[in-house]
Formats: C-alpha cells, sequence, structure tokens
C-alpha cells in the first residue's frame, strides 16, 4: 500500500466518524438534549456548522481525491447550492441580516441540519446509483 491509498483510507474513516459525530449532535439538538458539559445555542449553531463543513469536505476528498468532480451537473448545482445557503446562514446570524425568516441560533441550528441531512441523503444516494449502475453492466 502506497502513502496515498493509505491518506485516502484515514480520509475516509475521518469522514465516516465526522459524519457520525456530526448525526449524533443534530439527534441531540432536534432532541432538546443538551450536552452534559454545556449548553449554549450559539455554541451548537457553530459546532454544527464546523462538523457540516468538515463532512463537506472530508468527503469531497474521500470521494475524489483527484480534485475533479466527476458528479452530474444538477447534483452538483444542488450540493453547492446547500453549501451556499449554509454560508448564507452563518452570515445572517452573525450579522443579524434581514432575511425572509427571523433568525436566531436556533432555527439556524434547525435549518443547518435540514442541509447537513440534505447533502448526505444526495451524496449517498448518488454513490448507492453509481453502485447499482456499476453492478449491472
Amino acid at each position: 500500500m502506497n502513502t496515498g491509498e493509505s491518506t485516502m483510507s484515514w480520509i475516509g474513516v475521518a469522514s465516516n466518524i465526522v459524519s457520525v459525530l456530526a448525526f449524533a449532535f443534530i439527534l441531540l439538538g432536534l432532541r432538546g438534549k443538551q450536552l452534559p458539559i454545556y449548553y449554549n445555542e450559539k455554541l451548537y449553531f457553530y459546532v454544527l456548522f464546523v462538523m457540516g463543513f468538515a463532512m463537506s469536505m472530508l468527503a469531497g476528498i474521500r470521494d475524489f481525491p483527484d480534485g475533479n468532480f466527476k458528479l452530474p451537473g444538477i447534483l452538483l448545482g444542488m450540493l453547492m447550492l446547500l453549501g451556499f445557503m449554509a454560508f448564507v446562514l452563518l452570515v445572517g446570524i452573525l450579522f443579524k441580516l434581514k432575511l425572509p425568516i427571523s433568525l436566531n441560533y436556533s432555527t439556524g441550528f434547525y435549518i443547518l441540519a435540514a442541509i447537513i441531512i440534505s447533502k448526505w441523503i444526495l451524496t449517498r444516494s448518488y454513490l448507492l446509483f453509481k453502485l447499482f449502475a456499476n453492478s449491472m453492466g
């Protein structure tokens, strides 16, 4: 095994670990459970944003290590739009911008959770479809 393959396997492991942690964090937040250490809506929002960003970056590196994103245009567009929406949400909350909805950290957490779950479903569905298509011929 060369160093590149070893790095890719660690990125895959890291990607899966961050994904599991993010989904556990989302479930805790959606159920209204606080982490035993400290509860703060602001902290929950920022931690989820960082986890979602890490998931996105690690998945891109894991799935397309050469940097050439071989995704259908519509799927790539949807993923980019969802990522852009997450950044607009972050900026909207940071600078208290007037957006079509009233934003606070709690609402931001729910919207960000929906964005992260949507991106995860889109990428996993594509990978499953690709795997199925490859197995068929």
